[in-house]
């Protein structure tokens, strides 16, 4: 059964996972049409990985939340959210 903390963790489970998603298929599509030099290594890293590792560390912490201390459990998921706002200021181009 998932602790009533592990709310915050799942919403960022999905967040993240739907722009990883975004991230392999806009990759996808730049690699079957076979334009110039995309994807490149940054742009694979900030559209994949990135997000990955997002979903991963919030899958984690999901299946460790009632053992996690509330402080952690609470810098850990402010960390998660904070990045949303910063990494879809780059995503969407900045302004």
């Amino acid at each position: 059964m998932l602790a009533r903390r592990s709310v915050l963790s799942i919403l960022a489970f999905v967040f993240w996972g739907a722009l990883l998603s975004l991230g392999v298929t806009v990759l996808a599509n730049a690699f079957r049409h076979v334009v110039g030099e995309y994807p490149n290594n940054g742009q694979l890293r900030f559209y994949v990985i990135f997000p990955e590792t997002m979903t991963l560390v919030s899958a984690c912490i999901i299946t460790v939340a009632n053992k996690l201390p509330k402080v952690w459990y609470f810098v850990i998921s402010l960390i998660q959210f904070s990045a949303i706002p910063l990494y879809l200021f780059f995503y969407t181009g900045g302004v």
